[in-house]
């Protein structure tokens, strides 16, 4: 008996992929790249210290902590705990205030830079959150075509914020000098405080980012979720494209529903049922070794050393003979560049 192929959406209503489907979805493609400014965010607080801990001014007002090993490490690596914790509970908050409120609330959390270990602390908060929150959001607008490519923005914008932050950082080195006490604070404090502008603008901007048509089907407003995406889509709620992405929603949603009521006597997801999924995948074989995978790749790229570079580049070169605190900045400029062109590729 011969069997019909499954098709997918591209096939069944001839969605162009690649770059034609990019010029195709000009306004998933804009709203992607917006949302992707958490990415931006993420990267910018990554790198912008690996910068400012190397400048005179920065050295001589903090020194006790920047000659003790375990507390400079701790100014660093406090951000990725805070992002630890932000990721962690991005996920609820998505699917309770939805993705573009979810993207709003996590930006919100990186606006305490008043104290250096605390602002980055909910930096971190914020940033981790929108690490989970962004790509969800990119994925669920995107059609399937183009899914992928607007999920890689993340990265692509990740590494353009450490880029930013190398540069940004170079030139600032020189306000009023570049050693002590000829240096201006405004080299070090400039850096910082424009880590606020990317969230000024993603937080005010994620309330007129549309609804994810995903979430809408998730909490019953399914009208609505067939109307944003026969916006986003540029056709009408009857066109095969529109219907085909639109049905296959409302079937994930009903089956999504089913199986909660089933594992935990509810259809409503809830702090418990997103606790218990966490526990669900470490206690079920299968799942474990999904996720074991996905996490593997991860933690191989961690192990790779590419953090150390990120947080420590200035400092690196100048063990490494490249003396003089500007000439390691203007290194690590180019490190940035070519992370970022690396990364497009990818």
């Amino acid at each position: 008996m011969r069997r019909t192929p499954v098709t997918g959406l591209a096939e069944v209503t001839g969605t162009p992929t690649g770059l034609s489907g990019l010029v195709s979805n000009k306004k998933c493609l804009g709203l992607a790249l917006f949302a992707s400014l958490g990415g931006v965010l993420y990267g910018y607080n990554q790198g912008v210290f690996s910068q400012v801990q190397v400048m005179a001014d920065f050295e001589h007002r903090f020194a006790s902590t920047l000659n003790n090993s375990t507390a400079k490490g701790l100014l660093t690596r406090i951000l990725e705990l805070g992002a630890m914790l932000g990721a962690l509970s991005s996920s609820p908050l998505a699917d309770k205030f939805s993705r573009k409120a979810g993207v709003a609330l996590q930006v919100g959390a990186t606006n305490d830079v008043a104290y250096i270990y605390s602002g980055r602390w909910f930096a971190g908060m914020g940033v981790g959150g929108l690490s989970v929150i962004v790509p969800t959001f990119n994925a669920e607008l995107a059609p399937p075509s183009i899914r992928g490519t607007l999920v890689g923005l993340q990265q692509v914008a990740i590494c353009l914020g450490i880029m930013v932050s190398y540069w940004i950082g170079y030139g600032t080195n020189y306000i009023g000098g570049t050693t002590y006490p000829q240096q201006s604070s405004a080299a070090w404090r400039i850096p910082l405080a424009l880590q606020l502008v990317p969230a000024i603008v993603l937080c005010i901007g994620s309330w007129f980012l549309p609804y994810s048509p995903r979430w809408l089907m998730l909490v019953r407003r399914e009208e609505e979720s067939l109307a944003v995406l026969a916006r986003l889509r540029n056709q009408n709620t009857s066109s095969p494209e529109v219907q085909y992405e639109y049905l296959s929603l409302k079937v994930g949603a009903y089956a999504d529903r089913e199986t909660s009521r089933l594992r935990y006597g509810t259809e409503t997801k809830t702090w418990r049922t997103e606790v218990l999924e966490y526990k669900r995948i470490f206690t079920t074989n299968v799942l474990l070794h999904r996720v074991g995978l996905g996490a593997g790749v991860q933690a191989f790229g961690q192990w790779s050393g590419i953090n150390a570079i990120i947080y420590y580049a200035p400092t690196i070169f100048a063990q490494v003979g490249l003396s003089g605190g500007s000439i390691g900045l203007l290194a690590t400029g180019v490190v940035g560049i070519l992370m970022f062109v690396f990364t497009i590729p990818g």
